[in-house]
């Protein structure tokens, strides 16, 4: 059985991948990642985010 990911906060991300929640949030916003919001925090898959870093040619 596969584990599921866990959806970590912009914060953790942010810290993780060494950019700017800021960042972050004009990713979602432009719809470069995917996110989903839970109560007020909202929460992004570090893989999604790897990805489109990977993409972007950033790491």
């Amino acid at each position: 059985m596969a584990t599921r990911e866990p959806w970590v906060t912009l914060d953790v991300a942010a810290e993780h991948f060494s950019v700017s929640r800021r960042t972050l949030t004009r990713w979602i916003e432009k719809r470069r990642i995917p996110a989903r919001k839970l109560g007020r925090s909202v929460r992004v898959q570090l893989s999604a985010l790897e990805d489109a870093m990977t993409k972007k040619g950033r790491r």
